[in-house]
């Protein structure tokens, strides 16, 4: 086996880190796979066997609506890496992206960020994260890119995963701040009208009352959502953008 510098050593594990495949480290160094399987096999068997079973229902809703919200799927075919991509903003959502990886952290998956412009990506690379989101949208082909139109098999969840869903979403592609006379606003906006329906239905099954708008000038659909009924239920969401509202942090869901 072939002997690593310190600086080599620490190269590698960071690539690692990133998400990078044994294949991919091996291009990128020009360093035998068994060398650097030595060095990075924590690292790829944490990657390889990410266990959901360790975060909670609602931290699964909370991944999913983030995804749906502001996530992507791309496949590289060259390096043959199942990568998740989290687009946030680069300034203002700080926390979110700190909460998503901490989400990321306890199911075994390595991410990172990136920035570019106004943006904080959070990236991941994993087949079963990937398929996992993968099975809880539908794709429709949309001026030739694939765009997630409604969500699938929604019925099915829990409470608790709902609620999840609602924080991600609102972190996501939502809007809390205050309306005139000093009370919460609380908005959510896509731009497909089934996917608006569906997120009106889950509100109403967790007895959240909301209103749909459609801006024909910008073509989005806007969800308000009570504001009684916001506070009532706004510790059982626990969104990050939420939590100045009442003077705490949203809760860990641990």
């Amino acid at each position: 086996m072939k002997r690593l510098d310190k600086k080599r050593k620490r190269l590698i594990k960071n690539l690692a880190r990133k998400g990078y495949s044994l294949n991919r480290l091996v291009k990128t160094t020009s360093l035998p796979k068994s060398t650097i399987y030595y060095h990075v096999k924590n690292f790829v068997k944490k990657m390889s066997k990410p266990k959901l079973d360790k975060i909670s229902n609602w931290e699964r809703g909370y991944l999913v609506g983030l995804f749906v919200s502001d996530g992507h799927l791309t496949f590289n075919k060259k390096s043959y890496n199942y990568c998740i991509v989290f687009s946030l903003n680069a300034i203002s959502e700080e926390k979110i992206a700190k909460n998503l990886i901490r989400i990321l952290n306890k199911i075994g998956i390595c991410s990172h960020e990136t920035f570019y412009k106004n943006l904080r990506r959070v990236v991941c690379v994993s087949k079963k994260i990937y398929n996992y989101l993968k099975n809880y949208v539908i794709y429709d082909r949309i001026n030739g890119l694939n765009k997630k139109v409604s969500l699938k098999n929604f019925s099915g969840w829990n409470s608790n995963f709902r609620f999840g869903f609602i924080a991600g979403y609102i972190d996501g592609d939502g809007y809390i701040g205050l309306d005139r006379g000093s009370s919460i606003r609380v908005l959510i906006s896509t731009s497909r009208v089934s996917l608006s329906r569906q997120i009106s239905e889950i509100l109403n099954s967790l007895k959240i009352r909301n209103t749909i708008q459609f801006n024909q000038k910008e073509s989005q659909y806007t969800i308000r959502l009570s504001t009684p009924f916001y506070k009532k239920y706004q510790n059982k969401i626990g969104c990050i953008k939420g939590s100045w509202s009442n003077g705490r942090t949203p809760p860990s869901h641990l």
